[in-house]
């Protein structure tokens, strides 16, 4: 890098060239870095369109690698049925079409878990970014009608309709819509079988929309036998409850979906839809032996998928509901409610708690914001705060472990038979040294910390480990760790459903928090009508 001697601004001449020899060059390969100046290009032609290449090539290599790294995250993340994960790495996604896809799969799993409306989220912020994305378009419909907003759910269909009139998912999830529609129209609390059938036979026209949407849905697509065995079932339920039906129609979607499901089978026998599919024809039409051998026959399929048998359960239940057929009914749903308690069914907590606050304060800290002789009482609050809101066994905690806040609380928790799941911006040895040992009493803590996570169910998740390196912003600025946890404490709490989420927080109301600050956190429950336990340090001493 032959520059030469150029003025500085007081003019004095510097020699360039010398500075980048023995200062700049050195200090760029200490740093681990590979320099590339124009003195070492050998190739014939313009030097500053080979660099220009060169740095074009670089900067491609390292979006390579970093949008690898993101992308086998996000795998493990979707593999592992961790929402929570997904959610923070979709925020972190290495460019805007990734955005898109990283909104879909945190939306894919958030469904899955019925979360509606979290889902809900996702798929308008993918929408956000492409707003002909047919798969979000749909996916939203299907929330929108999961969280009773049929309105909507109808006229949204409506569109995407219009614009693609022999999509069988279209008219499929039509189809759902109404007919979860039709149910909420009949289907109430307290109300025994006979009032539920008698009410049922109101709502006539209601059914007749589900039922021609799915008939639309299997007309488009012969081979959609679940579309097909619905239209069949909301047909037979119509003539069950007095209604209008058709048995020309019955019939023919009768042959049809038998035709449809054995041929499913034949290419894969394990295919649980077509099992399921033939299970509620045989419901529908069979004696009782062909029903306990095709749903013995669907539960084998399942493989202990307790969502999927939970699906059929959900089906069973509406048919037990409105009182069609409640021998084999009733045989049928023995036999799911078996598959499922042999399955191997994933926790789900009763209440989820989630906590931040502050850390005892340091040795001379000036003004005090949590000195340790606060230490008592701020235990005694949060005591309260989780028994009044009836925390006990089945529920779980989450937070990082700090001094102070954060052990206070999975100490009170621990007591209450909650189970913990502790969360940590950095390995264990260096979060100690960070969050732990700088309190005045630092050693003390150190102790608590240790005793309670050798007793943990579940070994603490450390954020390097599960999410990689912190993101870097457009001037290579790192995210902030600590703010970066939180954002994971509070999307993986979310993820459990927000009307199960209380948050506990220790605070003086400070401002200033970046995303994931308790700030931030106090916002984000309080905008989504969760429940908020704010323990003002300000007031208790």
């Amino acid at each position: 890098m032959n520059c030469g001697r150029q003025p500085g601004q007081n003019g004095q001449l510097i020699d360039v060239s010398e500075v980048y020899a023995e200062y700049i060059r050195p200090a760029l390969e200490v740093a681990g870095m590979e320099v590339f100046g124009a003195d070492d290009e050998q190739r014939p032609g313009a030097i500053r369109a080979d660099l220009f290449q060169e740095l074009l090539l670089a900067e491609r290599q390292a979006f390579s690698g970093s949008y690898r790294s993101w992308a086998q995250r996000m795998d493990v993340a979707h593999q592992k049925d961790c929402p929570g994960d997904l959610l923070v790495l979709a925020d972190e996604a290495p460019m805007r079409a990734l955005h898109r896809e990283a909104r879909r799969a945190a939306g894919k799993v958030l469904l899955k878990r019925r979360q509606y409306q979290l889902a809900l989220e996702q798929f308008e912020l993918a929408l956000a970014i492409d707003a002909d994305d047919s798969f979000s378009r749909e996916k939203k419909a299907l929330c929108l009608g999961r969280l009773g907003r049929f309105t909507e759910a109808r006229e949204w269909l409506r569109q995407l309709i219009e614009g693609y009139p022999r999509d069988p998912a279209c008219w499929a999830l039509l189809g759902h819509v109404e007919k979860e529609s039709w149910r909420a129209g009949w289907r109430q609390p307290g109300r025994t079988p006979a009032q539920m059938h008698a009410a049922a036979s109101h709502e006539n026209r209601a059914l007749g929309e589900a039922i021609e949407a799915y008939r639309q849905a299997f007309v488009a697509a012969p081979a959609d036998h679940h579309s097909g065995v619905k239209a069949l079932t909301l047909q037979v339920l119509r003539q069950h409850c007095r209604g209008e039906s058709s048995q020309t129609m019955i019939e023919a979607l009768i042959g049809g979906v038998r035709w449809s499901c054995l041929s499913a089978r034949e290419r894969d026998g394990k295919d649980y839809g077509a099992h399921a599919s033939y299970a509620e024809l045989c419901l529908l039409i069979d004696p009782l032996p062909s029903v306990h051998q095709a749903f013995g026959n669907m539960v084998a399929a399942a493989s202990g998928d307790c969502f999927a048998l939970d699906s059929t359960r959900q089906t069973l239940q509406l048919l037990r509901d409105i009182d069609f057929r409640p021998v084999e009914t009733a045989t049928a749903l023995s036999i799911v409610e078996g598959g499922i308690e042999r399955s191997r069914v994933p926790f789900e907590p009763r209440q989820v708690w989630l906590f931040s606050g502050h850390m005892i304060d340091a040795a001379g800290r000036e003004p005090p914001r949590f000195p340790a002789a606060k230490e008592a009482l701020a235990a005694a609050k949060i005591a309260e705060a989780l028994d009044a809101l009836g925390a006990g066994d089945g529920d779980l905690a989450l937070a990082q472990a700090a001094s102070g806040g954060d052990l206070l609380f999975l100490e009170a928790c621990q007591a209450r038979g909650i189970r913990l799941q502790v969360m940590l911006p950095f390995e264990s040895a260096e979060f100690i040294v960070r969050s732990v040992l700088p309190a005045s009493n630092g050693e003390h803590w150190r102790q608590r910390y240790l005793t309670l996570t050798n007793a943990l169910a579940e070994q603490p998740r450390i954020m390097p480990a599960e999410l990689g390196r912190l993101p870097k912003d457009v001037c290579g600025k790192a995210a902030n760790a600590f703010e970066r946890c939180n954002l994971w404490l509070l999307y993986t709490a979310l993820a459990w459903g927000i009307d199960k989420l209380r948050f506990v927080c220790l605070w003086n109301g400070g401002g200033g928090d970046g995303p994931g600050g308790t700030a931030h956190m106090y916002a984000e429950v309080k905008r989504r009508s969760g429940r908020v336990t704010w323990l003002d340090t300000r007031k208790l001493w």
